[in-house]
């Protein structure tokens, strides 16, 4: 059996699409997304001088971002323990299986910076979150390997990113991309994600015309494949995820997979869909919080998300976000506009797949640029 890994330190080369050079660096390399391939990342925290985003016009006064930003992880410097009920476990200890009963904290006045404190009885969940701890790469290592696992006869190549100096035990996302598209054309999400304390596996598809419904099968099968590391005897992470804890991703016909799976599987935690794309489909038996990244140019799927949207049933959780003259690539990078992107993406995936209350707040905030914003929170 082979196994590649590949650790890098806090400090690499940006992102190839989108990322500014005043964030917290992130680096990954897209020919190494094929099957048996190397991807090599860093999750460092985001530095001191990272754009705070748009979204922090609208809250407080004044300059930019603490510098504290990008701190915002899960667990403290100790990371000492896991309590799966929200108890107490100790100062600084990891993070809660079940989110520790965190309650929405407080929006203040941190420089321009929306500062999300945990609400009374939160458990322990680390730093207090910010718009630039949320939309920057996170304080983890990002580890990766592409062999190894369960070869699932519904998917191809896979990449797989996790956290490689985080308190276990983690969550797991797949994700898959569109028509006639490689991993490589979502795969910031991973490296992303990972340095948050999120497991991501981005995968390429057996075919690259897979319909929707095909897609889902690839989603979830890549799921099983993440849940079966968990027993993997000489795997980096046997022991280390929570398999109750699964979400899927995808864009475009792999969106309108991430919205089928959350329509036929509901022991899913999440669901985003990147500017998803299935004509007519509805999502009436949808009871996984979904969220819906979708561009308002977007010249393939646009006005599609407003027709999931309607279909999903108002008791499951939901939110819309059109980027005002975005495109089909829009939610493809967490960087992209003006990493409003991976704030609402990582909010999302905190709030119903970790059960960290506190990036409900960010949820709840009118994104500045956005076309259509609707929710149900």
């Amino acid at each position: 059996m082979i196994f590649k890994l590949s650790v890098l330190g806090a400090s690499a080369a940006l992102l190839a699409i989108g990322c500014s050079d005043d964030s917290g660096s992130v680096g990954a390399n897209p020919s190494g997304s094929g099957t048996g391939g190397e991807a090599s990342v860093a999750g460092g925290a985001a530095g001191a001088g990272g754009a705070a985003g748009a979204l922090d016009a609208s809250f407080g006064s004044g300059g930019g971002p603490t510098a504290d930003s990008g701190s915002g992880g899960r667990s403290g410097a100790e990371g000492g323990g896991n309590q799966p009920s929200g108890g107490t476990s100790g100062t600084d200890s990891g993070r809660t299986a079940d989110g520790g009963g965190a309650t929405p904290g407080t929006a203040g006045d941190d420089g321009g910076n929306l500062h999300v404190d945990a609400g009374p009885g939160a458990g322990p969940l680390g730093d207090a979150a910010t718009t630039d701890s949320a939309s920057n790469p996170g304080p983890y290592t990002v580890a990766t390997y592409t062999s190894g696992y369960k070869d699932g006869e519904n998917f191809a190549a896979g990449t797989v990113y996790y956290p490689a100096d985080a308190p276990p035990p983690f969550p797991i996302v797949a994700i898959v991309p569109g028509f006639e598209a490689e991993q490589s054309s979502i795969q910031a999400w991973g490296p992303f994600l990972a340095s948050h304390g999120i497991i991501t596996m981005t995968i390429d598809t057996n075919s690259p015309v897979d319909q929707p419904d095909v897609r889902e099968l690839a989603l979830m099968d890549a799921l099983d494949s993440l849940a079966a590391e968990n027993t993997r005897e000489g795997g980096p992470l046997k022991g280390r995820i929570d398999v109750r804890k699964k979400a899927t991703m995808g864009w475009s016909m792999g969106g309108g997979g991430a919205l089928i799976a959350a329509n036929d599987h509901h022991d899913l935690k999440a669901s985003i869909s990147l500017c998803g794309w299935d004509p007519s489909a509805t999502f009436p038996q949808d009871q996984v919080p979904t969220l819906l990244l979708a561009a308002s140019a977007d010249p393939l799927a646009g006005g599609m998300s407003q027709g999931f949207y309607a279909s999903i049933p108002d008791s499951t959780p939901k939110e819309l976000y059109e980027v005002d003259g975005g495109t089909h690539l829009t939610a493809n990078d967490p960087a992209n506009e003006d990493k409003q992107i991976g704030l609402y993406g990582l909010s999302w995936l905190e709030v119903f797949l970790v059960g960290d209350e506190r990036y409900r707040p960010f949820l709840k905030t009118t994104p500045m640029n956005s076309a259509t914003f609707e929710n149900n929170l």
